[in-house]
């Protein structure tokens, strides 16, 4: 059958492998690592749930100028970029408008002072406890009286919950005082500090946050943050090309990945662009007869861009896996050779 209609199947196959060849124009290499695992993965699902939260960093692309004093030029050379969302400084540490801000705050700090100031009671006893509780179900109770509604049946359900408080042993009750006046009292204490505030300079920040962004010789750090879905390749891809465009120096993980996975695609072109010219050398010396070499090298060839035209009829992009597949069909080549010598 197949010798019969020889002429008929290379000519179907010819025209199918050159049909699909403008496929390969759409042919993509997944750069990033972190696709090559199991997003299921507890580990690697909450790192990608984190890496879409710009404060984590975990997309950024870092510059390195040489003093702070060039760090608005560049700010305002990168903000230009459409692929970047924000930016990052020590200045950014340092809140706006802080002398309105700081006259409310003292503003606020004068109405609150004498309740922070007046001397702490004695906690009250068990029995003053409940007797409070008691009145508190008392005033929720005539609160909701017969009425309907969200409001009225969220009041009766609080009311019954601190009945059933009042009414449970005493050490249930000092259970529920660790559980919500601990608490309370540390908010507290975070407010009253808060009252005191006072103006921040890049002189009055803590030593090591400087020294995350201002290194001892003075040069400084520039973080920059992409625009859209971090895990999209496409979208860090274009950040990390129209980043290095505006800053050739920048670096960080997006121009990490992206500059490695072309160094590999450019290193498995050469490798293999080299291994079948050798290949076809030592073909040429086994086998003596260019029309055999042609035999053992076409149709593998044919093979290959097949592969990968249906790697993009199928939505499958090579990466750092599955691009080893190149050597192994090399190795195919070599052992087809050597069966035929």
């Amino acid at each position: 059958m197949t010798e019969t209609h020889r002429t008929a199947i290379l000519i179907a196959t010819g025209a199918v492998v050159l049909g699909g060849l403008p496929l390969l124009a759409s042919l993509k290499f997944d750069f990033n690592p972190m696709n090559l695992r199991n997003p299921k993965v507890e580990s690697v699902a909450t790192y990608l749930d984190l890496r879409t939260d710009p404060a984590t960093g975990t997309s950024a692309i870092d510059l390195l100028v040489p003093s702070l004093s060039a760090v608005p030029k560049e700010e305002e050379r990168l903000a230009k970029v459409p692929e970047v969302s924000s930016i990052m400084t020590l200045s950014s540490f340092i809140p706006s408008d802080q002398q309105q801000k700081l006259a409310f705050i003292r503003t606020a700090a004068e109405s609150l002072r004498p309740d922070f100031d007046d001397p702490v009671e004695a906690a009250p006893t068990d029995a003053e406890n409940v007797e409070s509780l008691n009145q508190s179900v008392a005033a929720l109770t005539k609160l909701a009286g017969n009425k309907s509604g969200a409001g009225a049946e969220a009041a009766k359900r609080l009311a019954g919950g601190i009945a059933r408080l009042a009414g449970a042993p005493q050490g249930v009750r000092q259970k529920a005082d660790s559980v919500f006046i601990s608490p309370l009292k540390t908010t507290l204490t975070g407010l009253r500090q808060s009252l005191g505030a006072e103006e921040i300079t890049e002189q009055t920040l803590p030593a090591d946050l400087k020294a995350d962004w201002v290194t001892p010789d003075g040069r400084a750090r520039i973080e920059i943050l992409p625009k859209g879905d971090p895990n999209d390749n496409e979208i860090i891809r274009n950040f990390a090309r129209a980043v290095l465009a505006v800053a050739p120096t920048a670096t960080g993980g997006p121009i990490a990945i992206l500059e490695s996975g072309q160094t590999v695609v450019r290193a498995f072109i050469q490798a293999g662009a080299w291994a079948l010219i050798s290949i076809a050398i030592l073909l040429w010396i086994t086998l003596h007869r260019i029309t055999d070499v042609l035999l053992t090298l076409v149709p593998l060839l044919l093979a290959g861009v097949v592969t990968l035209e249906i790697c993009v009829l199928i939505g499958l992009p090579l990466n750092f896996a599955n691009i080893i597949a190149l050597p192994v069909l090399l190795g195919i080549i070599v052992q087809g050779a050597s069966c035929r010598a």
